[in-house]
This record gives C-alpha cells, sequence and structure tokens, in this order.
C-alpha cells in the first residue's frame, strides 16, 4: 500500500502536509494528481532487486592442443616495370539507321 504526501493548497479531501493512503484515493487518477502538483509519494522509493546472477559453465576439455593455422602462401605479382596494362574496351557494335539489329531471317521454300 503506498502513501501520498498533500503538497498543494488547492486540494479538497486533505490539508497540505496531510498523508493519504491509496485506498483513500480510490476512484481518483493518483497519477494525474502527482503530475499536476497536488500529490507525491510519501514513501521512499523502493530499491531495483539485485539481478539474478549469470550461471557461469565451465570451458569444454579440448583433447589436443590447438595450434595457429599456417600462414598463405605468397601472392606472386608479376612485374610489369610500373606500367598497369588498361581494361580492355569494348568496341560498340554499329545499330543501323532503322534500329533493326537482328538480320532478318531468310525465306525458306515451302514444299
Amino acid at each position: 500500500m503506498a502513501t501520498y504526501l498533500v503538497i498543494s493548497d488547492n486540494f479538497e479531501p486533505a490539508k497540505r502536509g496531510e498523508t493519504l493512503t491509496d485506498e483513500q484515493l480510490a476512484g481518483t487518477d493518483i497519477q494525474a494528481l502527482i503530475e499536476s502538483g497536488h500529490l507525491q509519494f510519501a514513501d521512499p522509493p523502493l530499491a531495483p532487486p539485485e539481478p539474478a546472477p549469470i550461471p557461469v559453465s565451465e570451458p569444454a576439455a579440448v583433447s589436443e592442443p590447438l595450434t595457429p593455422a599456417p600462414d598463405p602462401p605468397p601472392v606472386v605479382v608479376p612485374d610489369l616495370g610500373g606500367v598497369i596494362p588498361p581494361d580492355p574496351v569494348p568496341t560498340p557494335t554499329p545499330v543501323p539507321a532503322d534500329g533493326i539489329t537482328e538480320a532478318p531471317v531468310a525465306a525458306t521454300e515451302q514444299e
């Protein structure tokens, strides 16, 4: 059960400095009365509960010792004499004036 201290002179159920319980304030919006400055909590705030300890498991047994991975082989780069060859540029295909890029299908003989 919570108790509240009246901190306003303009509060009808009680005078400033009196304490009221939540049972005495039943049917009222206690949160609105606190936010509007008529009441404040009279009870000391409770300390948050201690968190539960995290269980610690034992490390798994290692059957053989771990060895580091071997170094990767070195990358061999050919000596180009400081010249980087250009990327091949594709040659554009010319487009005919009529816009048709496919060759016409030859007429076949009908039987």
